[in-house]
């Protein structure tokens, strides 16, 4: 199965507009948020926008999965993200959530790195650089390999990821 775009829902209703929802035959979770899958050894994107900030996730060439993987990108309330030490930017916090196969177990763990860039659209440019993402793993967030950017003046934070979890983005 694969990750179709879709201009209305399954149900026959169209989708408000919202032109990066996706869906996966056969599941209830892809039609509220961005979802896809990602097959061995090829090139695969997701992204959520909120907004106030958006999320791209990218699997590439060099690193690409080596076998299935669904993954799930969702906005958290703020909330609901763990207590932190230290000053998270504005709202930020979201799940990239993934599975064995299409519908298997839940992992943790990605197949390999993915890309990750986090936009703050209220953000200046010359801020971001002084932002780290972090994930966490249980009641703790560890940070995020960040990488440096070919293009200073780029408006994202850039990073690696390896693992599934809640992310948010902290003021250094």
């Amino acid at each position: 199965m694969r990750a179709v775009p879709r201009a209305y829902r399954p149900d026959g209703a169209p989708n408000n507009g919202d032109a990066g929802e996706t869906a996966a035959r056969g599941s209830p979770e892809s039609r509220t948020v961005p979802t896809t899958c990602s097959d061995a050894r090829e090139v695969t994107v997701i992204q959520l926008g909120t907004g106030s900030y958006d999320v791209t996730v990218e699997v590439t060439p060099h690193s690409s999965f080596g076998q299935t993987t669904r993954m799930t990108l969702r906005s958290l309330d703020p909330a609901s993200v763990p207590a932190i030490s230290g000053s998270r930017v504005d709202s930020i916090g979201f799940q990239l959530g993934a599975r064995r196969e299409l519908a298997g177990v839940a992992t943790g763990q990605l197949p390999n790195n993915a890309n990750m860039r986090i936009t703050d659209n209220a953000m200046r440019r010359s801020t971001s650089p002084r932002c780290r993402p972090c994930g966490s793993r249980g009641a703790s967030w560890m940070n995020v390999d960040t990488v440096t950017d070919p293009v200073p003046d780029n408006p994202y934070v850039p990073a690696t990821l390896n693992r599934a979890a809640t992310h948010a983005l902290f003021q250094c």
